[in-house]
């Protein structure tokens, strides 16, 4: 990747459909194997895995070596420039599933947080507020120093018996996994940008996991001491980082999990209010209905019947 102020090329999947997987396998190269000359007319994705494979895209040079994830374009001519022995997976999928964009560096971990942001703001059950499945994903990285790398080629090698077996609706198989696949990568793509180094990027690369701990631990009685503790770092200014990048403030977006929860278990379970109020992290079940009118416009018994949500 380069500096921030560059821009690189990135993919952009709707999340609308799925994947036409028209191959998809592993594939290990001999030595003075050099890779052929194209123009696919249908995206090639690889995921290395042994070795290295040398190759041009339209100009470019890359040199793929174990960890490297590659999207390759379906209208740009690619060839091998060296032979080497090479073990990678591949992935053939239809040429209208992704679409080129450019962004710079910080304007794409923006935007990402942004959608992350969004989907872990959203509400599963308010059809009205339904968050976009799209998602990014980079043309080339290298996730071999990532923790889950591993669990990266599991996923595609699990995928290959499940595609050539030929069983039915084997396609809708394996459209998903290849989909889930990618949101994988396009997730730990993220994770790992925000660890770059730099006061600010080390900062923000603490939001992620910040949210997930709000969105796990709402029962609890946090404070802004806990938080300091636990992230080490100064409240106030995490906090100012946090709204930067969310739009709203550290509590502000633990109140809206735990109104979502209490929307949650209205629907899904016979817990009476005050029951709600303490298994979301509401001690005082006034304080509970206080919040929750301000945050949905109605208290919550006559939120639960608005919605038809009690039988």
């Amino acid at each position: 990747m380069s500096g921030v102020g560059n821009e690189n090329e990135y993919y952009y999947c709707e999340g609308k459909t799925l994947p036409v997987v028209r191959l998809i396998g592993r594939e290990s190269l001999p030595a003075d194997c050099i890779h052929k000359k194209r123009k696919p007319g249908e995206f090639i994705i690889y995921l290395i895995f042994s070795g290295e494979l040398n190759l041009r895209e339209d100009g470019r040079a890359y040199h793929l070596i174990p960890g490297d994830f590659i999207i390759l374009h379906p209208d740009r001519i690619h060839q091998g420039t060296r032979p080497g022995a090479c073990g990678y997976y591949y992935i053939h999928v239809n040429p209208d599933f992704l679409t080129s964009t450019r962004w710079t560096d910080d304007a794409i971990l923006k935007e990402m947080t942004r959608m992350r942001t969004d989907s872990l703001n959203s509400n599963p059950y308010d059809r009205e507020k339904a968050v976009n499945a799209a998602f990014y994903l980079p043309k080339y990285y290298n996730f071999a120093h990532c923790q889950k790398y591993h669990d990266l080629c599991q996923e595609i090698a699990e995928s290959i018996p499940v595609f050539r077996n030929r069983r039915e609706c084997y396609q809708l198989m394996t459209s998903c996994r290849v989909m889930e696949f990618l949101i994988q990568i396009s997730r730990l793509f993220l994770a790992d940008r925000l660890q770059l180094p730099g006061a600010q990027k080390k900062t923000f690369g603490k939001i992620d996991p910040l949210m997930n701990y709000l969105n796990t631990r709402y029962r609890d009685d946090i404070s802004s001491h806990e938080i300091e503790e636990r992230f080490q770092c100064n409240f106030d200014y995490i906090n100012r980082v946090f709204k930067k990048y969310t739009g709203q403030t550290i509590f502000e977006y633990l109140t809206g999990v735990r109104v979502g929860r209490a929307i949650e278990l209205m629907a899904s379970s016979s817990m009476k209010m005050a029951q709600i109020a303490e298994e979301t992290g509401f001690q005082d079940p006034s304080y509970f209905s206080k919040v929750f009118r301000r945050e949905t416009g109605m208290s919550p018994s006559d939120y639960a019947q608005e919605k038809d949500i009690r039988g």
